[in-house]
């Protein structure tokens, strides 16, 4: 019995021939194979032999299955490692970092209330303008679809005089954003937000962001990001807002 266990075993997984030693031929294998009845000892050390490298290879695979498995569960990143997004950290005290992280804003919610200083120094409130649509955007100078939507809020806020358009400066320097406003002239309710308060209340993945806010202080729509030609969007949004 154990002759025919070695036999199979060198058989179907022939001894690992060192670098440098030429391996025998096929039949010479089978000639050895035979011989193992002749010396049962030996047959019994070829065996464990067979068996110890098979007991390798299964924990190999497993091993590995682990390891996929362990890697096709973990955190996608993507949208957590957005360059604009808020990061929480733990305390001292161990609390939760999760249930520091802000909450996005959604459509059908009120409109987290804010004070801000406009660019002539002026102190004002989001709620200043209940009763009015308001489109409140989000931008920087440093960010270039901010800067090329801008004449489509500017026509929005020319065409539509009674809707407030609030452009809230976000990670600039407040001169920058001073001397942007004054150099473009557009007719804005431009707000610096000079402590990132207004940004931990309206947490997103990027600029430009613009809500869409009716008169009750209701988000209507939102918008993350831009398009071309996004007058369109702004104006049947804003026509929403206003029924």
């Amino acid at each position: 019995m154990i002759g025919e266990i070695a036999q199979a075993a060198l058989l179907d997984n022939p001894v690992p021939i060192r670098p440098g030693i030429k391996a025998p031929p096929r039949t010479a294998r089978k000639n050895m194979a035979e011989q193992t009845d002749k010396h049962p000892a030996k047959a019994f050390r070829l065996s464990a032999y067979a068996l110890g490298c098979a007991m390798l290879m299964a924990a190999l695979l497993a091993f590995l299955a682990v390891g996929c498995s362990a890697a096709s569960n973990g955190p996608s990143g993507a949208a957590n490692n957005a360059s604009d997004s808020s990061s929480a950290s733990t305390s001292e005290q161990g609390s939760s970092s999760t249930s520091q992280q802000p909450v996005a804003v959604k459509e059908g919610a009120t409109a987290p209330d804010f004070s801000f200083t406009t660019v002539d120094g002026t102190t004002a409130r989001l709620s200043d303008y209940r009763g009015q649509v308001v489109v409140l955007n989000f931008w920087a100078t440093w960010c270039g679809y901010c800067v090329e939507e801008m004449p489509d809020l500017q026509k929005i806020s020319q065409d539509y005089p009674d809707v407030a358009v609030l452009a809230i400066n976000r990670n600039d320097d407040s001169s920058q954003a001073i001397a942007f406003a004054q150099e473009k002239g557009y007719d804005f309710v431009w707000g610096l937000d000079r402590d990132g308060a207004i940004a931990s209340l309206y947490p997103t993945n990027g600029i430009p962001y613009t809500l869409i806010i009716d008169k009750e202080g209701t988000i209507k729509t939102i918008y993350e990001g831009t398009a071309p030609n996004m007058y369109l969007y702004f104006q049947s949004a804003v026509l929403a807002a206003q029924s």
